[in-house]
């Protein structure tokens, strides 16, 4: 049997002709000889559940099978429960092909790892299915290569959500595969506050939280207190897997060693020879698996959770998970009972760091001695009381309902559609990490920065009203509005019929809520003569000195202070100032205006650049003489001929109007 063509395969599945084989031609490149080799097995039996053709699935790539039996398959599962249409793809069956996810499942193993066989096993497998969008919970190189070459082929948007790092500590996918991924992906997610860090600092790109989470049914809103029968047993509850065998060694012999026991409720681990008698000498007696909701009461029972953890240590062969996964359980644990968690191992694991920030547990070492003075702790009746009832309080932030409608409008988007995740786990001084920006949306080029730092402002102050002084096309106005889409914005421009002549006024027409003011903006009002340059851009009232043409045009002037009684102006405003070196005059005639204003962005020269302007130091002086303090650096003006800085645009703002407002960076 010899190995298709895989054009031929890729035109007859998708049913496109000369668009779809240019397509594959161009991803291929000179890699279009396939091996004549037979088809391996594998390639034959790829579809593990049924034939069905998906037109615009949602695909969702996981390491393996999605079950109940680990804490990966819960989590996909509840994300995405209620999503149509879902293609799910894996690259190992660990669990005895047991899959219960997707209304298609596929099982594709890129073992030979060159494109065009990675392409030509996914057109087989995909049997004609198209895809809209794809989400890559990677585990495996696999796993990657997979979302890549899907990507590649149907060019829809891709998300990598990281649950389980197998980059950083461990070496289970090469760096370049996975700096090839999240380049390619539109959202990066990643499941604890430490592993969004640790992947920002090697890759320097932008991740954002998606934690565990919890059905709704089973969110506890409210304390239930234990009884006293209840704390005096001090007997934890262990749910769920234990990852390494030294984890559960060093959990054996802890609470041995602590005279105290635990009700484990999991199946029997496959290590060595174990049996339930063996685990119960030691203090830990095996319970077996409960579905959650039966768990859920079970939990009523138990003064205190253990959740063993990573030593982080030589010694520890599982800190790809210690340092950086958020196990499942943990949410579970707070959000469906309040019970407080004893996590054993390093203050540095990630479930440690997700205790301490919300005071819901201690963490001490694998020590018999420590364990039962924490296991003590825990019990005691005040401890229990403040404990369950933080818990309570921030366990309806982590409901399951929605998060898979969340997901996917933050992939359309780019980045969190809302903050809920990144208000519950904000950035701290203590992390120490650098700052990245999110990405932005497709604004020219000499406007990026403008885009950030209004981004940045809006964290803390959204203004109800924007006034653009030396407005020119617009394009500044525009950039604003899609960080401030609610406010009203008046443009002043003593050029505008110039510009609309020039046709500059592509931004006027996306805007027809923009109101427009055809006059010079003073310290005075009447008649005043302008200096218009050929290119119109570089205009002012002062006589500049440059090598640019001017012309002396007469234009009506307007004070700030006039043009906020003419326009009505109400609420807090931003302030933006572009006039070649008259910024000052602006100024001045805005007495009264600039009391409602909260932000002021103004582009101030280094050194006066004609008779009667300031300098730099100077505007800078006579603005916090204002009420103003300096804020952010938004752009500059280089010399073309040696780049000497000579124009710096500048944000202030008054510090009594600055409020916190929702955000996600």
């Amino acid at each position: 049997m010899q190995t298709p063509d895989p054009l031929s395969i890729f035109v007859e599945l998708k049913g496109e002709t000369a668009e779809a084989r240019a397509r594959v031609q161009e991803l291929l490149g000179s890699q279009m000889v396939l091996p004549e080799d037979p088809l391996p097995e594998q390639l034959r039996a790829l579809i593990t559940r049924d034939l069905r053709v998906l037109e615009g699935a949602s695909v969702v790539i996981t390491g393996n099978e999605v079950n109940e039996r680990h804490g990966t398959g819960v989590l996909v599962r509840r994300i995405f429960a209620g999503c149509p249409n879902i293609l799910s793809v894996r690259s190992r069956d660990d669990y005895d092909g047991a899959h219960d996810f997707g209304a298609v499942s596929v099982l594709v193993n890129h073992r030979d790892s060159r494109r065009y066989q990675i392409f030509f096993n996914l057109i087989q497998a995909l049997r004609g299915s198209t895809i809209s969008r794809i989400v890559c919970i990677p585990y495996y190189a696999s796993d990657v290569l997979t979302a890549i070459a899907l990507k590649d082929l149907f060019g829809v948007p891709l998300c990598t959500y990281i649950m389980d790092d197998h980059n950083l500590y461990s070496d289970g996918i090469p760096d370049g595969l996975m700096e090839e991924m999240l380049h390619k992906s539109a959202l990066r997610l990643a499941i604890s506050a430490p592993m969004r860090d640790a992947y920002e600092r090697k890759y320097g790109l932008k991740f954002w939280l998606l934690p565990p989470i919890v059905q709704d049914e089973l969110i506890c809103s409210r304390p239930l207190p234990p009884t006293e029968a209840v704390l005096r047993s001090k007997r934890g509850i262990l749910i769920g897997n234990v990852w390494g065998e030294k984890w559960l060694e060093r959990l054996r012999r802890t609470v041995k060693n602590s005279g105290l026991t635990l009700d484990w409720y999991a199946s029997l681990p496959p290590w060595r020879a174990l049996s339930a008698a063996d685990l119960e000498r030691d203090g830990l007696r095996l319970q077996g698996f409960l579905p959650e909701p039966v768990l859920a009461e079970r939990l009523q029972n138990y003064p205190f959770a253990v959740l063993p953890s990573g030593t982080l240590d030589a010694s520890d062969d599982k800190q790809a998970i210690a340092r950086l996964s958020l196990p499942t359980r943990v949410l579970f644990l707070m959000a469906a009972a309040g019970l407080p968690i004893l996590v054993l191992g390093s203050a540095r694991t990630a479930a440690a760091s997700f205790i301490e920030r919300f005071g819901i547990g201690v963490v001490t070492d694998y020590d018999g001695a420590s364990f039962r003075r924490a296991a003590e702790q825990l019990s005691d009746p005040a401890t229990q009381q403040q404990i369950r009832a933080r818990a309570a309080a921030a366990a309806p932030a982590f409901a399951a309902g929605g998060v898979g409608e969340w997901l996917w409008r933050s992939l359309e988007m780019g980045e969190p559609c809302d903050g809920r995740f990144e208000e519950l786990m904000p950035r701290q001084a203590a992390d120490l990490v650098p700052y990245i920006e999110p990405p932005i949306p497709a604004v020219h080029s000499d406007y990026r920065a403008d885009y950030r730092t209004l981004r940045r402002l809006g964290r803390y102050f959204t203004p109800d009203f924007v006034v653009d002084v030396g407005a020119s096309s617009g394009v500044w106005s525009h950039v604003a509005a899609l960080v401030f889409p609610k406010a009203r914005f008046v443009l002043v421009e003593p050029l505008h019929d110039a510009h609309a002549q020039a046709d500059n006024f592509a931004h006027r027409r996306q805007h027809p809520e923009f109101e427009w003011v055809q006059a010079a903006v003073s310290n005075q009002t009447g008649t005043v003569t302008l200096q218009a340059s050929g290119d119109l851009y570089g205009s002012s009232l002062l006589p500049i000195a440059d090598a640019r043409s001017y012309q002396p045009i007469k234009a009506e002037a307007i004070t700030l202070d006039a043009l906020a009684r003419q326009k009505n102006l109400t609420g807090r405003g931003l302030l933006k100032i572009d006039v070649q070196c008259a910024e000052h005059l602006v100024l001045e005639g805005a007495g009264k205006m600039l009391q409602q204003v909260g932000a002021l962005l103004i582009e101030l020269s280094l050194e006066p650049a004609a008779p009667g302007a300031k300098s730099l130091s100077q505007m800078v002086q006579l603005i916090e003489q204002l009420g103003f303090t300096y804020y952010d650096d938004v752009g500059h003006w280089r010399s073309p001929v040696d780049g000497a800085l000579q124009q710096k645009d500048i944000l202030f703002v008054r510090k009594s109007f600055l409020t916190p407002t929702t955000a996600t960076n």
